[in-house]
This record gives structure tokens, sequence and C-alpha cells, in this order.
């Protein structure tokens, strides 16, 4: 359920308002959702897919591609406190799944994050490899995860980049947002 919303709602009572002028407020509360933005549809015509944006996030870039397709950022006030999800596509060719991931994200990320686990994972309907990986600087902490897929001759990769004290709060955003994805 949303917040509690009080709103004054003007409440003149005859015996106090006549003779002073004065009007008297009383609160009234009502339920307001906690995000009012409805789910909004976005989609990619290059590589036919249709998806969900995740809540509470907005669409901040939109590319053909190959790389980056879509780019999400949370609405946080400041840039440390802003978590971010990455649609990329990288074409297949002859190549398997896991050679692309392993060029394209966990050998770059090794070099900066140091320890990365990846593992074979199911995210909704889809099969891939997840990644993950914790990187910190002196004032701030991520946690990235990564979660790739082949679709046709193409492999998606969905990266999701949270502040690690949110890590537990926005787990399900990547799964969400997985799950969201269609393909005609």
């Amino acid at each position: 359920m949303g917040q509690r919303l009080v709103s004054l709602a003007l409440a003149a009572s005859l015996a106090g308002c006549a003779s002073t002028g004065e009007v008297a407020l009383a609160p009234v509360l009502r339920d307001v959702p906690e995000d009012p933005r409805p789910e909004t549809l976005c989609a990619s015509l290059v590589y036919g897919l249709t998806c969900v944006s995740p809540r509470g996030y907005d669409l901040t870039e939109e590319h053909p591609g190959p790389g980056p397709v879509m780019r999400y950022s949370s609405r946080e006030a400041t840039a440390p406190e802003r978590s971010h999800l990455i649609l990329r596509a990288y074409p297949m060719g002859k190549r398997k799944l896991s050679w692309i991931v392993d060029e394209n994200i966990l050998k770059p990320l090794e070099r900066v994050a140091g320890d990365v686990k990846m593992r074979e994972a199911s995210l909704g309907p889809r099969r891939g490899l997840a990644l993950a990986a914790k990187r910190e600087g002196e004032t701030w902490a991520y946690v990235q995860m990564f979660f790739a897929f082949a679709q046709r001759d193409t492999v998606f990769v969905i990266e999701h980049a949270v502040p690690a004290t949110r890590a537990k709060a926005e787990r399900e955003v990547l799964e969400t947002f997985v799950d969201s994805i269609a393909f005609r």
C-alpha cells in the first residue's frame, strides 16, 4: 500500500466561524500510490523486442546497437545513489554465448573489479550466464550484476549496477526486466 497523504479540507463550523471569521481546517487521510507513473513499454525495432521499463527508472539513452541499445537510470537525487540498467546486443556470428560474455564482459570486468563470479542461470523464461562483481572506490561501492542470453543470432546482455547499500532491495529489478522481454 502507498503512503498516507494528509491533505487539509475546509471544515467550517457554523458556531466558531460566524462570529470570529476564522476557518477551521481538519486533516483528511487518503491513499497515494508509491509510484504514480504507470509502467511504460519499451521496444527495439532493430532487434524485434518489446519490454517493460523498470519501475522507478527513466529511459536516458537509446541506440540502434550493436552495443548499447537502452540505458535506464533510477530517479535518485544524486549520482552516487543512482542505479543503472543497460541492455546491450552483440552479433553472435559463429561464436558461442560464453565466448561473447568472456570477451565483452568478464575480461574487462576482471581488469577493474578483480573477483568476478560467473555461472549458468535462468531468469524468468531465459537461460543464460549470470555474472556479479563488487566494485569499490574511496567514496563509493557498487554491485554489478549481468545476465546474458542468446536469441536467434544475437546475444543480449543486461547490466544492472546498484549502490552496494541497495543491492538487496533492487535484486528483483534485473529479473523483472529480463522477464518482460518478448520477441516477435
